[in-house]
């Protein structure tokens, strides 16, 4: 694992058999997951997705810290993603949603939180530091567009410029409920 910085321990997958509970329900099993990693990992960075479903943020939070959408094949006219045809669901619709867990995992957590989920734009770089994130990931985006990340770091450093922000620490968690 030489070649690797880190991992990413995706909680947010629970889509193979929807018979079977997810894993990521049942505290003990995200756990061991995470000891597990951690010692597999040695001193490679690791970060997590939390899950895009109704999941205990104060416990999965505090289980890190101590230790797509469906898709359709045209030709074969077969699902694509999953063993029950869906995936992950993801992109601009999911923000909102993503913003909230954002702002609910930084709440509960004493280390950075990433971010993610809907972003497309600057502003909703900003939304999501504004809500506690200490960086942001950026997925479904990059694949509509290549040159997606170099012009968003562009539009981010316009936009920082126009809203007089010299460091995203100036407004990480600044949001206040109205």
């Amino acid at each position: 694992m030489k070649e690797l910085a880190g991992l990413e321990i995706n909680l947010n997958c629970p889509y193979g058999n929807m018979a079977v509970p997810s894993y990521w329900k049942n505290i003990d099993q995200v756990t061991e997951l995470i000891i597990r990693t951690k010692k597999a990992a040695r001193d490679k960075i690791l970060w997590f997705k939390a899950p895009t479903a109704e999941y205990p943020v104060k416990e999965i939070v505090a289980a890190v810290q101590e230790n797509g959408g469906y898709a359709i094949d045209i030709e074969t006219r077969k699902f694509r993603c999953g063993s029950w045809g869906g995936g992950g669901y993801s992109g601009p619709a999911l923000k909102p949603y993503a913003i909230m867990c954002t702002h609910n995992s930084s709440k509960n957590a004493k280390i950075p939180v990433i971010g993610s989920g809907g972003i497309v734009c600057a502003k909703d770089v900003i939304e999501h530091i504004m809500a506690g994130a200490h960086a942001v990931q950026v997925g479904s985006a990059n694949l509509m567009r290549p040159d997606f990340m170099a012009r968003l770091i562009e539009e981010l450093e316009a936009l920082m410029d126009q809203m007089h922000i010299e460091s995203l620490d100036e407004i990480r968690g600044c949001a206040k409920y109205l």
